[in-house]
């Protein structure tokens, strides 16, 4: 400090503040950045397939045989033939998710690091796969058509119009209808798409099989109470109709409906276990080619759980080891498990509140859908890979990079192939409509 007469003049830190440097941190992470489901996905049993261009044959195992006969002594023997074995079709989906930075980018991440809390692409990689988590989290739950959620009511879309949904990834069990879905049904349907940003998810309804005029559009915002987003179209006013389906649009320059991922996801769990017709195997062809689906209600607990063991267990020929609950029939089953124990003293009273099934790995997600349960033999799937699924550390020598034609940026991609298949629907169980906390 400085004396001035009588005064005694303090130099503060705000006085001196250009002899103080900014310090920050490094990159912290305050969301999901991978979801559970692509580590999951890790885990999946690989396919004893070739990979081909073409489609690839599942040979299946499904028709149960009858015949034989108990004869007299001389008597006519039974007569011939077994049931044939079935087949089943799938093929690859890929995912495609890209960056771009400009020349001036690219050259403080190679010249001047110190000056940057990550580098630029490290930090875009690093996003990119983000999004890709995501996108496989959702595919994990859905239907090959692509189906995100369908549009509940009639809406003429143009800028930052509201859209009510229903039916997440186009099933009837997770919020038939917008005025009958739950809190967290409408919730769920409005969380399935991002709004972030200048523009968020491009999306677009699909109406008698193709895309509406003008009916690609970007979601500004989302409303969770009310299950619906707001939407703006570039193209101008169009036409969004109750029940089209509404799928993703994000693709660069195509506005056709080869822009979007109609029919571009793998089959899901509620492919699976709803679809009359899997891998193009009709279950009227092979009755067994089917899943038990309880759509009763209520609360999930022991018999339910011993119901859908039996359906795997007589139909499937196996034992169930993964249980996937949303978040909210978890906590419904775990309170109810907790308020019939017994406990001998306070002491003994924990909050760890773990639901345990023996030999059963169970699991919960953000994107598990609401009210809904699916138990299930982690042998029912296969899948199949060109190349490694990128790890969520992964970076930007992930990437092919390519330069813009013209200008001075440089965009860098990543390509992901793979197939999920399903090979016992029997050995599968679904749930619905359970109540949650």
């Amino acid at each position: 400090m400085a004396i001035a007469g009588n005064a005694v003049t303090v130099n503060t830190v705000a006085a001196l503040q250009q002899a103080f440097k900014k310090t920050e941190t490094g990159m912290l992470d305050a969301l999901q950045d991978q979801t559970p489901e692509l580590k999951w996905l890790r885990k999946t049993p690989l396919a004893k397939l070739i990979p081909s261009g073409l489609e690839m044959r599942l040979i299946l195992n499904v028709i149960f045989e009858g015949g034989g006969q108990m004869i007299p002594d001389g008597g006519y023997e039974a007569t011939t033939g077994v049931q044939p074995p079935q087949s089943g079709t799938v093929t690859f989906v890929q995912y495609n998710n890209r960056f771009a930075l400009s020349g001036l980018g690219r050259l403080f991440d190679r010249y001047a690091k110190q000056g940057e809390v990550m580098a630029l692409n490290y930090y875009a990689a690093k996003k990119v796969l983000e999004g890709m988590g995501r996108k496989m989290g959702m595919q994990t739950y859905g239907y090959s058509t692509g189906t995100v959620a369908v549009v509940d009511t009639t809406a003429t879309v143009s800028t930052n119009t509201n859209v009510l949904l229903k039916q997440a990834f186009g099933s009837t069990l997770i919020g038939n209808t917008n005025a009958t879905a739950t809190a967290n049904q409408l919730a769920y349907l409005a969380q399935l798409f991002r709004a972030t940003g200048s523009t968020g998810d491009i999306i677009g309804p699909i109406h008698s099989g193709d895309v509406v005029t003008n009916g690609q559009g970007s979601i500004v915002s989302v409303t969770n109470s009310t299950g619906s987003i707001n939407v703006t179209t570039a193209g101008g006013s169009s036409t969004w109709t109750s029940g089209d389906p509404i799928v993703f649009f994000n693709s660069v320059t195509d506005t056709t409906k080869a822009g979007t991922e109609l029919n571009l996801w793998p089959s899901g769990l509620l492919d699976a276990t709803q679809s009359s017709t899997l891998h193009g195997l009709a279950t009227s062809t092979a009755a067994n080619w089917a899943s038990y689906t309880d759509s009763s209600g209520g609360r999930f607990g022991f018999i339910k759980l011993r119901k859908g063991q039996q359906y795997i267990n007589n139909y499937g020929g196996t034992e169930p080891d993964t249980l996937i609950l949303s978040n909210g029939v978890l906590n419904d089953a775990t309170a109810a498990e907790r308020s019939a124990r017994i406990y001998s003293g306070v002491s003994m009273f924990d909050l760890d509140g773990n639901l345990k099934a023996k030999g059963i790995d169970i699991r919960t997600s953000l994107l598990a859908p609401p009210g809904i349960a699916f138990l299930y033999d982690s042998e029912a799937f296969t899948k199949l890979e060109l190349g490694d699924i990128p790890s969520e550390n992964g970076g930007p020598d992930l990437f092919e990079i390519d330069k813009l034609p013209n200008q001075n940026v440089w965009a860098a991609s990543l390509n992901f192939a793979y197939l999920r298949a399903t090979l016992n629907r029997a050995a599968i169980s679904c749930f619905a409509n359970l109540t949650e906390q």
